[in-house]
């Protein structure tokens, strides 16, 4: 599944890459997350609660930044085990009155959850994207109202 989509978030650059490397707003954002805990300065492990379709599950998933150039562009690997990965791609340029945030997102999905359908996995996955980065938005905006 790939998909790309941008958003302007009415706060400056700095506090949306700071955002984006905080493990406490990651947990407000990330649906379902009930704790995200930090190992390095560039990985974590997050407990989400999933629903996908009539699966619901709790995993831990590691999540680690890459390719960081601040404040401008890095990129968000989650994994759960061997079994699913995402990678999204995150740029962030000064836009009048905020940030212009474009994200471009590759995931796969490799056995257990393949038996629900590509269809219902991308959706899925599109949905939950979606909703992360609109939370994400939504907590700037209202700390820098």
């Amino acid at each position: 599944m790939e998909m790309e989509e941008s958003l302007f978030i009415a706060a400056p650059q700095q506090a949306v890459w700071d955002a984006l490397n905080d493990p406490g707003m990651l947990q407000r954002c990330i649906p379902g997350c009930t704790a995200i805990t930090r190992k390095s300065p560039d990985e974590m492990l997050a407990k989400v609660h999933i629903n996908i379709a009539f699966v619901q599950k709790d995993i831990v998933a590691r999540l680690q930044h890459q390719h960081r150039s601040a404040p401008d562009r890095l990129t968000l690997v989650g994994m759960v085990g061997q079994r699913a990965t995402g990678t999204s791609q995150i740029v962030l340029e000064p836009a009048p009155g905020g940030t212009l945030l474009t994200y471009k997102i590759k995931a796969s999905i490799n056995v257990s959850f393949a038996t629900l359908g590509s269809f219902v996995i991308n959706k899925t996955a599109k949905r939950l994207s979606g909703e992360f980065f609109a939370r994400l938005a939504a907590e700037l905006q209202k700390a820098h109202a």
